[in-house]
């Protein structure tokens, strides 16, 4: 496909996941230099370190899931995982270590429940410092994608998922749409073709244009209905 290049870790080492942190920060230093428009990521499950720290250092996350329960359980595992990484690297630029402990020790007093409790206690205590890591957090806006919907109902979960998010952590999660389920994504991949090609004429094909065009512009507006 023309422009389009990947660079593949699957016949790699077997500790090529297992990064070390001088490593990890040569990977994205050059990751950066890459003669590219854009660069994706595609990172596996779960709440290691080193996923979270290439996801963090994203100009944009995406989270894809599906709607059911043990999807929706990670999801909301993992972002409040990527939550409290960026934290902490806050925690460590600006030294307010002492501070958060404090607080945390203190939590029941405090009425710190969730982590934007915390963010809200760190205001009160420190103005100034509360003030710069709520503009720092306000950056931490991962965005959502519906996968394998079958109904309306599973699209309205997205919209339920981002909604607990910013009540929870306080951060703007936005369903950027949805990927319908269809037999024709495991017949391409029987087929070794990836499901644009071999069938372009897939209503899938509509669903990943509109998820285009809201990361392209996002005032784009979400048409949620099926």
């Amino acid at each position: 496909i023309k422009n389009l290049g990947l660079i593949s870790g699957a016949q790699d080492i077997l500790d090529i996941a297992n990064l070390k942190h001088a490593q990890k920060q040569r990977f994205l230093s050059k990751l950066s230099n890459l003669e590219a428009d854009h660069v994706i990521l595609d990172l596996g499950a779960g709440t290691t370190y080193n996923t979270l720290d290439f996801f963090l250092a994203a100009d944009l996350g995406i989270i894809t899931l599906v709607p059911e329960p043990t999807s929706i359980e990670n999801v909301y595992r993992f972002i409040k995982s990527a939550f409290y990484r960026k934290l902490k690297t806050l925690e460590s630029t600006m030294h307010i270590k002492k501070l958060i402990d404090s607080i945390m020790n203190q939590r029941v007093e405090n009425g710190v429940q969730t982590p934007l409790d915390l963010i809200n206690q760190i205001e009160i205590v420190e103005p100034v410092a509360g003030q710069k890591i709520r503009a720092e957090m306000m950056k931490f806006a991962p965005k959502l994608i519906m996968n394998m919907v079958r109904s309306q109902t599973d699209v309205e979960l997205g919209y339920a998922v981002g909604s607990v998010c910013r009540k929870y952590f306080g951060v703007d999660t936005e369903l950027l749409g949805y990927i319908e389920y269809d037999n024709m994504v495991w017949q391409s991949v029987r087929k070794k073709t990836p499901l644009l090609i071999e069938f372009p004429n897939s209503k899938l094909v509509s669903n990943f244009n509109k998820i285009f065009k809201r990361l392209l512009d996002p005032d784009v507006k979400f048409i949620k209905e099926l």
